[in-house]
């Protein structure tokens, strides 16, 4: 009897091994990478990641991980990014402040990661987490405007003060990108103390739910644009939220206030070209002569006074007026033919994916419109990535031919699809990094726009004396 149980128990003890090792197996493997922190379903804010970082526990040594972000909020027909991927790096691994893919994407979102043995092929658990949901700066239960309602009852530490921002609370997308600043004062009390801020700026309720948050910094100032590029692009209102901390660690109220992101202002009305066609038929003659000699010595009221002559514009149509009438009359048959496109500069993008995704590489391609090309540029790359980007890279360039006598260039840029996407003509003096040559003008074509599957067409002019010449041809750059 006792033989054979021994018999019948050798037989077993292969099976026995075989489970008792894979039991062991699936617990080394399960001990091998242990996630600790996020944790699941836990609600973590960006500094947490900058500060702390992700954490986990290993026995393999260095190992690599992906975080997999598995919903974000993109624009339409935007490259998405399934995973980011971190190789050869310890616990913790803290994320950047200017890190443009957490910032941008992946806040109030759900962000699953896990990590990766890269010899093994071993996968940790995978952790689903809520990223932009632990920000302390939302007032309850409204939000403080230090403006009107100042707080009640002084606490320790004072408010903010004087919230404000350049060049004004009402922004056109470009000046969202190059200019706009927030401002603020000190508290006025402790005195003598040293305070760091907390800051969160939050996009348009209807547009993608992301926000700024920035915490623990000294300055007074900050500029949302370097913060996180592309976060002030989309049109509508943002609330800023800001709060003062001393040395105690002792928090101020919350001050807050908004500013308003819209696509273009409209520029300073260009005055009316003084024109000598007095009887606007398209031609300056003898006639038009006669017409101011008519009305010369009138004033407004007067049957004989022409409004079309008080060129200075006073109501009297004396000596001033037929001073600029002459200097008129005598350009009317100079020549002033419209510009002449000459060449064009694109960066050429290479899409590479992770936290920069597009980034200019060797030099510009130079597009020779004198050889006779086609006046259309493909931004981006030829798989249709990228194009936003090239087009608000600054190294895209037209140069177009100068006019005898002008003593400015406008430029403007339209969407061929939507006539409501345009920028009005806007002289190249407003564009600093432009530059008149001898025979050519060079002048960037930067403009925030965030269409896809669009052309956009591009216009030069001369001016001189209140006159403008023709408009050129049109670039086209297509955005696909």
């Amino acid at each position: 009897m006792i033989t054979a149980i021994g018999n019948l128990q050798t037989k077993r003890f292969p099976a026995v091994f075989l489970l008792f090792f894979a039991m062991s197996a699936v617990s080394a493997y399960a001990q091998d990478i242990v996630p600790i922190f996020p944790k699941q379903s836990e609600n973590v804010a960006l500094s947490q990641l900058e500060n702390a970082g992700f954490q986990w526990s290993s026995n393999l040594g260095e190992i690599s991980f992906t975080l997999y972000v598995s919903s974000i909020f993109l624009p339409p027909n935007y490259p998405t990014y399934p995973t980011i991927q971190a190789y050869n790096v310890k616990s913790p691994y803290k994320i950047k402040p200017d890190d443009y893919l957490f910032n941008v994407y992946m806040q109030n979102t759900d962000v699953t990661w896990w990590l990766v043995d890269p010899i093994s092929g071993k996968e940790s658990e995978h952790i689903t987490f809520r990223l932009g949901g632990g920000s302390d700066l939302h007032p309850s239960p409204t939000p403080l405007d230090w403006q009107t309602r100042p707080t009640p009852t002084p606490g320790p530490v004072g408010p903010p003060r004087n919230l404000r921002f350049t060049p004004s609370d009402v922004i056109s997308i470009t000046e969202a990108v190059y200019d706009f600043t927030i401002h603020w004062d000190p508290p006025a009390y402790p005195e003598g103390s040293t305070f760091v801020y907390d800051l969160l700026i939050e996009y348009p309720p209807a547009q993608i739910p992301v926000t700024i948050e920035k915490y623990g910094f000294t300055e007074t100032s900050v500029m949302p644009s370097y913060l996180k590029p592309g976060f002030t692009t989309l049109v509508g209102v943002y609330t800023v939220y800001l709060q003062a901390r001393d040395e105690q660690n002792r928090s101020s109220a919350i001050v807050s206030s908004q500013f308003t992101v819209i696509p273009y202002k409209t520029p300073t009305p260009t005055p009316v070209p003084l024109n000598p066609d007095l009887s606007r038929n398209d031609a300056t003659n003898l006639h038009d002569l006669a017409l101011f000699v008519f009305s010369f010595g009138s004033k407004q009221g007067d049957a004989n006074f022409n409004p079309r002559a008080d060129y200075k514009p006073d109501g009297v149509i004396d000596a001033n007026d037929l001073l600029i009438f002459q200097d008129l009359y005598k350009k009317r048959n100079e020549p002033f033919p419209a510009p002449v496109w000459l060449t064009a500069r694109v960066p050429n993008m290479v899409y590479q994916g992770g936290y920069s995704p597009c980034v200019a590489v060797g030099d510009p391609s130079v597009y020779d419109f004198t050889s006779g090309i086609e006046k259309t540029i493909l931004l981006g790359t030829e798989d249709g990535q990228c194009a936003l980007a090239s087009l608000n890279d600054p190294g895209v360039y037209v140069t177009f031919s100068t006019v005898t006598g002008a003593t400015d260039y406008e430029i403007t840029i339209h969407s061929t699809s939507d006539p409501s996407i345009n920028m009005p003509w806007n002289s190249i003096k407003n564009m600093p990094l432009a530059s008149i040559n001898d025979k050519t003008v060079d002048a960037p074509i930067r403009w925030t726009y965030t269409q896809f599957n669009d052309v956009l067409a591009v216009q030069v002019r001369a001016v001189r004396g209140g006159f403008h010449s023709l408009a050129s041809d049109e670039i086209h750059f297509v955005l696909p």
